[in-house]
């Protein structure tokens, strides 16, 4: 009887463990996804027309740039919050490290971007 309690014990724990990683996983890989996102988000709107055209010095004014430094910090701010959640939830001095790098490449290429 104690054997089956301790079988059972122990692939309930085997189960919360794999359901841990794959919650990790999922984290990095939605964070990952929202770096993508903000990479590809123009800061002028007319950004595009500067590659199709090299000629072209400036570019026309864009007023509602505001918009999109909005969302940029919005999904930056989801960033953080996932990663800050695997931060707490690492058991490990190493699982504790990815979160700590994906923030802060965030923050920094976010910085590098928008301002």
């Amino acid at each position: 009887m104690l054997s089956a309690l301790q079988e059972e014990f122990s692939l309930n724990c085997l189960g919360e463990m794999k359901k841990n990683k794959l919650l990790m996983l999922l984290g990095h890989f939605f964070s990952v996804l929202a770096i993508v996102f903000l990479l590809a988000l123009p800061r002028n709107k007319y950004e595009w027309m500067q590659q199709l055209e090299s000629s072209a010095a400036s570019l026309p004014i864009d007023e509602g740039s505001g918009e999109r430094q909005i969302v940029a910090i919005i999904v930056l701010l989801c960033i953080a919050l996932i990663q800050v959640w695997l931060l707490i939830g690492a058991e490990t001095t190493r699982q504790r490290l990815l979160p700590l790098i994906v923030l802060i490449f965030s923050i920094l290429m976010l910085l590098g971007k928008w301002l």
